[in-house]
């Protein structure tokens, strides 16, 4: 029973009815406090909560290499495991990815296309915070516990303890919750996620990666968006092994591990090594698995946003043509078309394409192969509409269509 409920029936009815409200009400209400049950005075007479020490912690590392195997089984370990008991060290590195936060614009924040192209993985994770680059010099870190007991801080101080460890570097935690390496270089960058009951804390640790290819995939080729969406902030980075060139990613798993066994007694804390795909160890975690890896989760969850771009220097009837466009994405779908000739010069020409655009991209997921699809349905609609394709109509009927087809060209 919830820990919560269990305090409640204990009081005498009256007690409840004493606030005027339903009991659901009013463990709504208390829930706070509830959680911090436990508590002690300090001087200013003021209640400090005492957070419960687990029974045992346990370190996992994770024999995949698979972005969404990884962050499927952070999510099992979320909602399945009992914190109370237990606090985890999932450890865990992937195949090239760039990974967003979950309220972020995949498209403004990356090169979504050359990433896909390039045999780079694009996910989407639950927490909030910033883009990130993952490759295999890359290792991620994931702190799970009870809500009681998420200390973000100790967690920083952790893994700060571990690469100092590991040999002569300064290493130092920003504003920001970063770990920074000679007050100049961000080497970690942290999100998290908190729920009612349990809570994680993850964070990426640059040891050995392609900067050349994270820069690459990191800047998006977007352009004249507007949105609501959290924007990461850029920062510089650098690898630890420019520092520590004897590091290798063992050492540092090892060095890791030794610090988060040595926050209980001795031989109380396991380390595991899990296959994340295991539907028998992790029943439904291949539903999580799909859910991650599916258009809706990664792209169909972007805020909406709008792209507004101006064009000119096409001559139709021998006068110069100005137009501009804007499109409206919601949910990763094009909701509204609009094309206005600023010069008045192309008449019910406009009218026409647009027409046709608002009934074959309105309501389409904004993906490469739905836009090539429309595009090739307009040459065909040309075709049937303009017979003569040398006609002055065809031509700027298909300079328009150019014009829009240009403005998702970041696909």
């Amino acid at each position: 029973m919830n820990v919560y409920k269990k305090i409640i029936i204990s009081c005498h009815d009256s007690f409840i009815k004493s606030f005027k409200c339903s009991a659901n009400q009013w463990i709504k209400s208390q829930n706070r406090y509830c959680v911090n049950r436990y508590s002690t005075k300090v001087g200013n007479g003021k209640q400090v909560p005492i957070k419960p020490t687990p029974s045992r912690r346990q370190v996992w590392v994770s024999g995949s290499e698979c972005i969404y195997y990884n962050l499927a089984l952070e999510d099992w370990l979320y909602h399945n495991a009992d914190f109370e008991q237990c606090e985890y060290l999932l450890l865990w590195r992937n195949q090239p990815a760039v990974v967003v936060g979950k309220h972020q614009n995949p498209w403004l924040e990356a090169h979504v296309g050359g990433a896909r192209g390039g045999g780079v993985q694009v996910a989407r994770r639950a927490s909030g915070g910033g883009t990130v680059y993952h490759d295999l010099g890359n290792l991620n870190l994931s702190f799970l516990c009870s809500r009681a007991r998420y200390d973000r801080r100790r967690n920083l101080e952790l893994v700060v303890s571990a690469i100092q460890a590991c040999g002569d570097v300064y290493v130092t935690i920003n504003k920001r919750d970063d770990i920074i390496l000679n007050q100049m270089y961000k080497i970690s960058g942290t999100a998290s996620k908190l729920g009612r009951t349990q809570a994680y804390h993850h964070m990426t640790l640059l040891h050995s990666v392609d900067m050349e290819v994270m820069h690459k995939f990191l800047a998006s080729p977007l352009s004249a968006a507007s949105t609501k969406a959290t924007a990461s902030v850029p920062a510089a980075v650098r690898n630890l092994v420019e520092d520590l060139p004897s590091l290798t990613v063992d050492g540092l798993v090892d060095a890791l591990t030794q610090q988060f066994s040595t926050q209980v007694l001795p031989g109380n804390c396991d380390i595991t090594q899990v296959n994340p795909s295991d539907e028998t160890q992790f029943p439904g975690v291949e539903n999580t698995w799909q859910t991650l890896t599916s258009w809706p989760w990664v792209f169909g969850k972007t805020p909406k946003f709008s792209i507004s771009r101006s064009f000119t220097g096409h001559v139709f009837r021998n006068k110069q043509c100005s137009i501009s466009i804007d499109l409206l994405v919601e949910k990763g779908k094009i909701s509204d078309v609009k094309i206005e000739d600023q010069t008045n010069v192309m008449e019910g020409l406009l009218t026409l394409v647009l027409a046709f655009y608002k009934e074959h991209l309105i309501g389409e997921e904004i993906r490469l192969d739905n836009l090539i699809s429309v595009k090739e349905q307009f040459v065909k609609f040309c075709d049937i509409v303009f017979v003569d394709k040398g006609n002055e109509n065809y031509m700027t009927a298909m300079w328009l269509s150019e014009r829009l087809n240009s403005c998702l060209d970041f696909l």
